[in-house]
């Protein structure tokens, strides 16, 4: 997996153009649209004006380039050869190529939905681990 987003990530950008990463650019619209009590929207709101200011400070360690936007072990299948397969590109975009890599660290450090080899593969694969990086507990806040 780890090896298979590398190649991904090293490919040679697309030749028009892909909007950028804007994590937050939902999150107002759909707690205006939320069913749910004022003091928990406003909570929300506030806890989402934070993450934005500190996502906004994140000094990022790889460079910027083309997104999967999702990538996780979900979006992977084997085609008829056995070989692996990216899918779901519908989220790609430009940014921080650690966006890239937090699903897979948070499913394997929050959730347990990895083992620790697994992650441990994924890891050498793309060559970095992304929970070693500062803004790792920062932008795991973000995904969550």
């Amino acid at each position: 997996m780890g090896e298979l987003l590398w190649r991904l990530h090293e490919l040679e950008p697309p030749t028009f153009s892909l909007p950028e990463l804007r994590p937050f650019d939902k999150v107002n619209q759909r707690l205006r649209r939320a069913g749910i009590p004022s003091e928990t929207r406003a909570y929300l709101a506030s806890l989402a004006d934070k993450l934005t200011s500190e996502y906004d400070r994140l000094t990022f360690a790889l460079p910027t380039g083309h997104l999967h936007g999702g990538f996780n072990v979900g979006n992977v299948l084997r085609d008829a050869a056995g070989h692996p397969k990216v899918i779901d590109l519908d989220g790609f975009v430009i940014g921080p190529r650690e966006w890239d890599l937090m699903q897979t660290a948070m499913y394997y450090d929050s959730f347990g939905w990895h083992t620790e080899a697994e992650y441990a593969d994924f890891v050498d694969g793309y060559g970095f681990d992304v929970r070693k990086w500062s803004g790792y507990t920062v932008l795991r806040s973000v995904r969550s």
